[in-house]
């Protein structure tokens, strides 16, 4: 099993901020074949940014980048595009003031469209790591209770990634060996899932960050997903997007804690809930942007998008 690192000072996991609806199991696992259309890579994708100059360049950003994408469902429109990046940046000293370094190094997946989603593991924008037979599903038992399916797309997810600064170095990710583990994967045909992985090695990050794309795999034939009900269905926000106010009507009095969130997954504003059926919220002190309206009950989690103008 692999786990999800952070370390030293400046390692950063972004929070999910916002959750669909459902979570179903899928019926399918890591490295299945039967049922599967799966496509074998010979030879296998292989991502590897260049090692560059260290240090010999001040004030000089040297950033890299390599970059595939995948046709997951062979439909014509690319589904994920995989990322090796390598980000480098040296300051000098100036008077008063200490030199600093800026060191990233990343191998990450990004979601094309909003018809593909990627199993998280934990609370983070972070696709878990499975072993062959592993169950794909929210609800596994191999990772928390707080795995979910993504489907924000256009942002990059870490698979296993450093950053480092003069305060220390960070890792995030759950790709921390050199093995070949799996993403769960499912993309919508209607109103159907077809579920299945990918098998994804991060053999290095130093001193070239690293990525190896051996094979996928969908079903045949897609799921119908079972809505869960309770949620979103239990609160409405409106008006969306909204301006300087939001207002949240609850179907019930509802006790426990709303959170908005920014696009980092960071708190800018919490309210405390008792046994309210509504709630305005206040956003006059908030930037134009994307946010997410977390509500935290006894019953659970369940999020909301909300733009402000």
């Amino acid at each position: 099993m692999s786990y999800f690192l952070r370390v030293g000072v400046v390692g950063v996991a972004l929070q999910l901020l916002w959750l669909p609806a459902w979570a179903q199991r899928s019926g399918v696992t890591a490295g299945q074949t039967s049922g599967l259309t799966v496509t074998i890579l010979n030879p296998p994708k292989h991502l590897e940014t260049t090692a560059g100059p260290c240090c010999t360049q001040p004030n000089v950003v040297e950033d890299d980048q390599q970059r595939d994408s995948l046709d997951l469902d062979q439909d014509g429109r690319f589904d994920v595009r995989f990322t090796a990046s390598r980000y480098y940046l040296f300051t000098p000293a100036a008077p008063g003031s200490y030199p600093d370094v800026r060191d990233r190094r990343s191998t990450t997946i990004t979601l094309l469209h909003n018809d593909v989603q990627l199993l998280l593991g934990g609370r983070y924008i972070t696709p878990f790591a499975f072993a062959s037979g592993d169950s794909l599903s929210a609800t596994s038992g191999s990772i928390s209770a707080y795995g979910t399916w993504w489907q924000y797309s256009n942002l990059a997810s870490d698979l296993y990634s450093s950053s480092a600064s003069r305060l220390g170095v960070g890792y995030s990710g759950y790709w921390s060996t050199s093995q070949y583990k799996y993403i769960g994967i499912r993309l919508r045909a209607g109103n159907r899932w077809r579920f299945g992985w990918i098998n994804v090695q991060i053999p290095q990050l130093q001193p070239t960050p690293t990525i190896n794309i051996d094979s996928y795999a969908l079903q045949s034939t897609a799921l119908a997903v079972r809505q869960v009900t309770g949620g979103n269905e239990q609160w409405q926000l409106f008006p969306v997007p909204a301006l300087d106010h939001a207002r949240i009507q609850f179907r019930q009095p509802t006790s426990g804690e709303l959170c908005v969130l920014d696009a980092l997954g960071r708190p800018v504003q919490r309210t405390t809930l008792h046994q309210q059926t509504a709630q305005l919220l206040d956003l006059t002190s908030l930037p134009a942007g994307m946010y997410a309206i977390q509500l935290t009950t006894t019953a659970g989690r369940s999020w909301q998008r909300l733009q402000k103008l």
